[in-house]
């Protein structure tokens, strides 16, 4: 089902802020935000009529996602706040650890480098 929205420029803004932060569309964050925000129910009603599948029985809905354990979203936190702090990183502290990413993968015994792809836009 499609729905259009007209929202204030702030809202827009802040909107497609928060989906850039998670990596995804403004769609998808939005869809997420609705589905976060509105309860579930046992049998979806409209008013006070149920829908059914056409012949009378209530229909069918669509298998929902599991909930996330405390652990995942704990994970997820973690996640984030990494991603937050590498963000915010002083170019010091951002060259501190280029070094050190550097000297790990100088001082392998394998050939294999671990950060090539991270330290490739990076120069000595």
């Amino acid at each position: 089902m499609a729905i259009q929205l007209s929202l204030s420029s702030d809202l827009e803004t802040r909107l497609h802020a928060a989906a850039s932060d998670e990596g995804m569309s403004a769609e998808q964050y939005a869809v997420e935000a609705i589905e976060e925000k509105l309860p579930v129910s046992e049998s979806p009603a409209v008013g006070n009529h149920a829908f059914t599948a056409g012949n009378g029985k209530p229909a069918t809905l669509p298998e929902e996602k599991p909930p996330l354990s405390a652990k995942t979203l704990a994970a997820i936190a973690m996640l984030k706040a990494w991603a937050k702090e590498a963000e915010e990183m002083t170019d010091e502290e951002s060259a501190e650890n280029e070094a050190i990413l550097r000297a790990i993968d100088e001082n392998r015994l394998s050939d294999r480098k671990l950060f090539t792809e991270i330290l490739s836009d990076k120069s000595p």
